[in-house]
């Protein structure tokens, strides 16, 4: 059955439908109407931005509207922008003198109703190119971060953390983000936090004496509760460099500061963000849990060596491995050619007893030949192709690596020549991008890697 169209007849439908028609015939009729509440005591200002109406918004800003009208509830057109994260309406109603830092009747600023329905684009345009505090506290000691956080608003988590929200400031019920993410069973707004610095809050207690995991079971997030309760067991501080990093390579910090104007962020890229690091990494990194560092190009980490493969020394693990491979083949062709030389012809006192060893040593050098083999050949078919493994493992997470038809397609592949000598001289190529523009025939790489992100040397 068809809906029956909305029928705008007042001057606030008009404004919420963007009829601009109807709006001025209504107004010329009686002006006072634009500066009156509706019958639930709502603006027409108020309409206009919350559904985005920018030529509305300006010609009621010409005639003479408050630009701060608030309602009952002391909620301001900006506020009411918010809710549906207008970055449009908002720009409007600030460049007409809006006030950033008004309050609402619960203290909320419009951070605050951004960061409750998951706006992380007019958060992040707020803090740029207006300087909005995004860590102020509401009349209950609420920031951004802790309504983000029970609200489950990963993107909105990230820009908060990266930006600097205090992860571990109590409310005034003793709250920190975490307990609020961990009472609504938001997983992955806990692993946030706790990558983001939240770590002291495992054991924190709220007014009531209880801590993220207790309230977690408390609410029926079992699960949850005990993963909490176990990372507050085995919390500590992250790894040190020196103890994991190998003595053939090292690790190369690469600065830039793009901070908040990161092409990545720009274009919304919120995942790019590293709330541990507090970088925005370019396209290609990777946390690495192991080492504590976003490391450049990401492939793996390699407990073999002690080290993560990335950037800077995928040549070098791979020659590596085919010289690995090189001295086990060797070691198991000597070890071959003289059990048949003890087989063809027997020594006194070399019984099929002494064979047992040699045969056992055979036997598990074949397994490692095979397995440094596989190894060896994936990897080169990986740099040949310009792909990395975690790329290969985890590519439906990765949108860079998304055709239009959401299959699977390498936007880096120029050939393998292109990209053996990508891979092999890396210090004299481009640092690695934050934005990747174009089709699958036009490939351009925009932004330079830069923050605090590690680069394989």
């Amino acid at each position: 059955m068809s809906k029956e169209p909305q029928t705008i007849d007042t001057v606030w439908k008009a404004a919420a439908y963007g009829d601009f028609d109807v709006l001025t015939r209504l107004a010329g009729a009686d002006p006072s109407l634009l500066h009156a509440p509706d019958d639930q005591g709502f603006y027409a200002l108020q309409w206009a931005a919350l559904n985005n109406r920018v030529a509305v918004l300006t010609y009621l800003l010409g005639a003479g509207c408050a630009v701060d009208v608030a309602d009952a509830s002391r909620q301001t057109p900006l506020h009411w922008a918010a809710v549906r994260g207008s970055v449009p309406a908002a720009e409007t109603l600030l460049r007409a003198g809006a006030d950033l830092a008004a309050r609402d009747s619960r203290g909320y600023t419009v951070a605050h109703v951004a960061a409750q329905y998951g706006q992380a684009g007019l958060l992040h345009h707020l803090a740029l190119r207006w300087g909005a505090d995004l860590d102020a506290p509401d009349a209950d000691g609420r920031t951004p971060l802790h309504w983000a956080a029970y609200k489950g608003h990963a993107d909105a988590l990230r820009l908060l953390l990266f930006t600097g929200s205090a992860a571990a400031r109590p409310d005034a019920e003793g709250c920190t983000p975490l307990h609020w993410a961990a009472i609504r069973g938001n997983a992955e707004a806990c692993t946030l936090l706790l990558q983001g610095g939240a770590g002291e809050c495992l054991a924190a207690a709220d007014a009531t004496g209880a801590t993220p995991s207790q309230l977690a079971a408390e609410k029926g997030h079992r699960v949850l509760g005990l993963t909490l309760a176990d990372a507050r067991v085995h919390d500590g501080p992250p790894p040190a460099l020196g103890t994991l990093a190998g003595t053939w390579a090292s690790f190369l910090l690469a600065t830039c500061g793009l901070g908040l104007a990161s092409p990545a962020l720009q274009a919304g890229s919120w995942g790019q963000i590293c709330v541990a690091c507090r970088i925005v990494r370019p396209l290609r990194a990777k946390h690495c849990g192991v080492t504590g560092r976003c490391i450049e190009c990401y492939d793996h980490y390699c407990p073999w060596v002690g080290n993560v493969i990335g950037r800077g020394n995928r040549a070098f693990f791979l020659t590596f491995l085919w010289l690995e491979l090189g001295s086990v083949t060797a070691a198991m062709a000597v070890a071959v050619a003289r059990l048949h030389s003890n087989l063809a012809q027997p020594r006194p006192g070399h019984g099929p007893a002494t064979l047992v060893w040699p045969v056992v040593f055979v036997v598990a050098d074949a397994f490692l030949l095979l397995s440094i083999a596989a190894l060896a050949l994936a990897q080169t078919n990986q740099i040949a192709k310009n792909i990395t493994t975690n790329e290969l493992a985890n590519w439906h997470r990765y949108k860079y690596l998304h055709a239009a038809d959401g299959e699977f397609l390498n936007p880096f592949d120029r050939g393998w020549k292109a990209n053996c000598a990508e891979v092999c001289c890396a210090a004299q190529r481009p640092r690695s991008q934050y934005v990747l523009e174009g089709g699958e025939d036009s490939v351009s790489l925009l932004g330079s890697a830069g923050g605090k992100l590690d680069a394989m040397v």
